[in-house]
């Protein structure tokens, strides 16, 4: 893991937490999917290219655009003040 890895391993538990959440009482494609499009066009700034957010923006369904985005938050390579942000300090969820 590149720098950042607690950081790294905060988003990914936030990531899933909120889906389980969203998805224990949302229907995945026509609630779920639009809330974290929402998400992402934050997370997106985090990461250092910004082609893999085109192809999560084009999905229309929850189970393609959730294992694209997991992949992201655990592969793709971060801005380097993302890698060192102190998220994990954040435990409110």
């Amino acid at each position: 893991c590149q720098g950042g890895c607690r950081e790294r391993r905060a988003l990914v538990d936030f990531h899933e937490t909120l889906a389980e959440r969203y998805l224990s009482f949302m229907h995945p494609d026509a609630a779920v999917l639009p809330k974290f499009k929402e998400l992402w066009a934050y997370l997106a700034l985090l990461l250092a290219d910004g082609k893999p957010w085109k192809r999560l923006r084009k999905c229309t369904r929850w189970t393609e655009f959730h294992s694209l985005a997991l992949d992201l938050l655990q592969n793709a390579a971060l801005l380097e003040e993302a890698e060192f942000s102190r998220i994990d300090q954040y435990e409110c969820w």
